[in-house]
């Protein structure tokens, strides 16, 4: 390897001939310079080295938070013992058809799928992996209903409703002045201009 240690691969086959194949492959693989991993990874040990030594030192903790559970409730029960390097899209897509039959919704199965393939291509820059096989199954099509806005007498009933609540302010301030969550969240005092009602 690059350390200046010998690595020893194994290869397994039913026949002589189908041991003789897997080495060839192996060997043309070492010439050519694609890299041979020296460790058998399963999905579930790769995707937690991802979460906890890439995503969550680099990422944000939301995001860390959500990679996480997908991983937890949805990739690592179904997929984890399989090995990294035998993965194929029919197993994941079976997989994703599995999530679907068990009412996992389209946006759910739409972020596993996209965790996966952002796991797999890690997976590549460390050179443990030739190929992302995720990349090969489509995505679950996911409907945008349209949003429709409440009328006067809506928004009425649901600020008298919510009169008594702790976020009534920011109720009042997203329906009378259109701003987004992210806008009220970030809201400060410094940032009303009392004075001019502004």
């Amino acid at each position: 390897n690059t350390d200046g240690h010998r690595v020893r691969k194994f290869v397994y086959g039913a026949t002589y001939d189908e041991a003789a194949e897997k080495l060839g492959k192996l060997q043309d693989q070492e010439r050519n310079g694609v890299p041979v991993p020296s460790r058998s990874w399963t999905l579930g040990e790769w995707l937690a080295y991802w979460l906890e030594h890439i995503v969550k030192p680099e990422r944000e903790h939301n995001t860390y938070a959500k990679y996480e559970s997908k991983v937890r409730l949805y990739l690592a029960p179904h997929l984890g013992k399989k090995p990294l390097t035998k993965l194929t899209p029919a197993q994941i897509r079976a997989h994703m058809a599995t999530l679907k039959r068990e009412k996992v919704g389209a946006a759910t199965r739409f972020e596993v799928l996209r965790i996966l393939r952002n796991a797999l291509n890690r997976a590549i820059r460390e050179e443990l992996l030739t190929r992302n096989v995720a990349l090969l199954v489509d995505m679950p099509k996911v409907s945008k209903g349209k949003a429709k806005p409440w009328n006067a007498r809506e928004a009425i009933t649901f600020l008298r409703s919510a009169r008594a609540h702790r976020f009534y302010a920011a109720g009042v301030l997203v329906l009378v002045l259109g701003l987004r969550r992210s806008e009220v969240l970030g809201l400060r005092w410094q940032d009303i201009d009392f004075e001019n009602r502004q």
